[in-house]
């Protein structure tokens, strides 16, 4: 029972915590446009998924939940954050958190969504929370069935499951279809890695494996085929914002193979991010702990040097960082086997760089996915090394309860500039001009991962400035 208090007390901590940061958030940018949206019902989610997105988090917010009461999605947005933190760990470590050190562990998650992703724009936007956070909530409750299935394999050498268990699990299987839906990029990786994982426990191990494990991908499959073969994903492609980046896969075929080279090298290094930089740190102070000599003042200055021309080749020769990744994982598998692990999630998320070649401009929210990549392989590793639980779980919340306040003090102040740019709004109506002004200083943060959506700029006439007008009900807004 005290476990439990241990999962129970940190679930509603987060929650709380999340729920502080959703409220602080007004509705902004894209939210307007959901909520025009929304009023259309099926019709707009119809009309996305033909013209512009066909992700399932992006018909759920056009075609309805952009419309409910912010305070509601707000609550609704909190609930989702913190179940994908928990059932994240559940995917990565294939066990429910019950102990002191999972709690540690799901802290040092926390910090590590905070610092090393697009955490306002995942975790407390609309558009972003329901195109990301959501979508790939979505898949990891898709493949937790497969992950607790995996493990009882490997660990028990059992492949079976209860027969009435078995039977739920291909009533439910349908829910992978709108898993399928929920990400292009993740999506594809999903797909080969259950296909390889299928292939290895049915030649290999010689499991029998039960219908739900195919029917669950199979709907998987015809899921993803539905976004990525949708209207809405080309048109939006042919759109003049895509055209000088995006290639189709003809186009890329069609490609000489030195222009293939160079658009791979393309890809990959504009695929670096906080999270792999951190995974990297990470590998270089684990290789420096299992290689260190004797003289702790030369083991010292080794890893300082190493980690400065670390840092030099992510500013400046950035696609080094990935041959580096490979040889230093080579050098932890000749010391620990259980780096293997660490190997196959790193060749995951390389797979994950180059599916992104079509496009490979992404913006930062839209990288969430492959940065829990890596941070699920930091997380194991963390798991693996650390011995003293009581000082991680101390040093982490204290890390958290630094950095947490700090992350909640900008999302104060933003709510109070947001209060006083819609007072001086107010103001300027009830003085006559319609034509209104606003101080674009308040979208500016030097909290690194605040937001990456559009905000009002000095142009009255595109967007998002367009759909501002119309919530605030003026001619025109623009900035100073």
């Amino acid at each position: 029972m005290l476990q439990h208090k241990y999962t129970t007390f940190s679930f509603f901590a987060i929650f709380a915590f999340l729920l502080s940061l959703n409220i602080l958030l007004p509705s902004i940018s894209d939210d307007f446009d959901a909520y025009l949206a929304a009023q259309n019902g099926f019709e707009s989610a119809k009309w996305f998924y033909l013209h512009w997105n066909a992700r399932i988090g992006e018909l759920l917010h056009k075609g309805l939940i952009g419309g409910f009461n912010p305070f509601i999605f707000d609550i609704l947005n909190a609930s989702v954050g913190t179940s994908f933190i928990f059932t994240f760990f559940m995917l990565v470590f294939g066990r429910i958190p019950k102990y002191k050190e999972d709690i540690a562990i799901i802290i040092a998650m926390l910090i590590l969504i905070l610092f090393a992703t697009a955490f306002g724009s995942v975790f407390l936007w609309g558009s972003g929370s329901l195109n990301y956070l959501w979508g790939i909530s979505f898949i990891v409750l898709f493949l937790l069935p497969y992950r607790f299935y995996i493990e009882k394999i490997f660990n028990n050498g059992w492949g079976g499951v209860d027969s009435k268990l078995s039977l739920f699990l291909g009533y439910i299987s349908p829910f992978g279809f709108i898993a399928g839906m929920a990400s292009e990029q993740i999506g594809v990786i999903t797909i080969i890695s259950l296909i390889c994982i299928s292939i290895y426990l049915k030649f290999f191990k010689r499991v029998s494996l039960p219908l739900w494990y195919y029917l669950g991908i199979g709907f998987f499959i015809a899921g993803f085929l539905c976004l990525y073969l949708s209207p809405g994903h080309h048109a939006r492609a042919s759109t003049d914002a895509f055209k000088t980046s995006f290639l189709s896969i003809t186009e890329l075929i069609e490609l000489s193979f030195l222009d293939k080279l160079k658009r791979i090298a393309r890809t990959l290094i504009n695929f670096k991010s906080t999270a792999f930089l951190i995974f990297n740190i990470t590998l270089i102070t684990l290789t420096t702990l299992y290689y260190r000599y004797s003289n702790k003042l030369i083991s010292g200055i080794l890893y300082i040097f190493a980690l400065a021309i670390l840092l030099i080749l992510n500013n400046n020769i950035a696609i080094t960082m990935y041959p580096i990744a490979f040889i230093l994982l080579y050098m932890l598998i000749k010391k620990d086997r259980f780096y293997i692990v660490i190997l196959f999630i790193y060749t995951i998320f390389v797979l994950t760089a180059l599916c992104t070649i079509q496009a490979p401009f992404l913006p930062s929210r839209a990288r969430f996915g492959d940065s829990m990549i890596l941070i699920g392989a930091i997380l194991l590793m963390l798991n693996h090394t650390v011995k003293d639980h009581n000082k991680f779980i101390l040093i982490s919340s204290i890390i958290f309860i630094i950095y947490g306040g700090y992350v909640t003090n900008t999302y104060m102040q933003f709510r109070l500039n947001w209060n006083a740019m819609i007072h001086s709004i107010e103001q300027q109506k009830q003085n006559g001009n319609l034509d209104v002004v606003v101080d674009g200083s308040i979208f500016r943060s030097n909290y690194r991962n605040f937001g990456d959506w559009g905000n009002i700029g000095d142009n009255p006439n595109v967007w998002p400035n367009t759909v501002y007008k119309q919530i605030f009900e003026v001619n025109s807004i623009r900035t100073k």
